[in-house]
């Protein structure tokens, strides 16, 4: 696995945040650090155009970031929520309160933020609201 480039307070690749030297974590390390961070994430369900079609927000500390990239959350309802590591999806998150338009609930500071778009051609986007991602069977 690659080595990944972190600050002070370890941090994903690629993410900006000046305020941080840098050190080298490698791949299994970055997976413990990761272990119970909390991470916020908003979906934005597209049409074949780019318009927004729904939202989704939702947050959980990590489980398990896996050997395959998969980052799995534990939603406060209990469910395991998966979305790809990308480190351009993945920022630190600035200190404060998140609220989710969704449900108006409140997160105290997260960690991280991810925010994804997905293009859709369904108005049912129940199981990824769910889940999250599900990556194809090979």
């Amino acid at each position: 696995m690659p080595l990944l480039s972190c600050g002070n307070s370890p941090i994903p690749p690629n993410v900006s945040n000046n305020r941080r030297t840098h050190i080298i974590m490698n791949w299994q390390e970055f997976q413990r650090y990761l272990k119970n961070k909390v991470i916020l994430v908003g979906l934005t369900f597209t049409d074949e155009n780019g318009s927004p079609l729904d939202y989704y927000q939702t947050y959980g500390p990590v489980d398990e970031l896996t050997d395959a990239g998969i980052i799995r959350i534990i939603k406060p309802e209990g469910i395991i929520f998966q979305v790809p590591y990308d480190g351009e999806n993945f920022t630190v998150a600035e200190k404060g309160e998140y609220k989710l338009k969704s449900t108006g609930y409140i997160v105290k500071d997260p960690d991280f933020i991810t925010i994804w778009e997905i293009a859709t051609n369904t108005q049912d986007n129940s199981e990824i609201k769910r889940y999250g991602y599900i990556p194809p069977e090979e």
